[in-house]
């Protein structure tokens, strides 16, 4: 499953941290091209290397979600659309949603 219009947020954080995106692909695996289309939001990001892109920056993988939609994720997770750590992204989800709603 992938994840639509978080580059903007990817491209933010990486800047933030004055890393180039040289030095993110590499941590991702990714190439740099690849990197840098999806910080430009014409490459969708796969859900499964959220976990690893949240390790690197130290934030809740949460942080690039919070315009996700998750009506459309949970769609899919239910139409039995493949979903690697389901139980960890509902979880993560949670919190998620109860830290915006101020319920902690």
């Amino acid at each position: 499953m992938t994840v639509n219009n978080i580059g903007p947020k990817i491209k933010k954080i990486r800047q933030e941290r004055g890393w180039t995106q040289k030095q993110l692909a590499e941590l991702l695996s990714f190439s740099e091209s690849l990197l840098s289309y999806i910080e430009n939001g014409a490459r969708s990001f796969d859900v499964k290397d959220l976990h690893k892109l949240a390790e690197i920056f130290k934030v809740p993988y949460t942080y690039f979600l919070d315009d996700y939609n998750f009506a459309n994720f949970r769609a899919e997770v239910e139409s039995g659309s493949p979903q690697q750590n389901y139980d960890k992204v509902m979880d993560d989800f949670i919190k998620f949603a109860k830290n915006k709603l101020g319920k902690k």
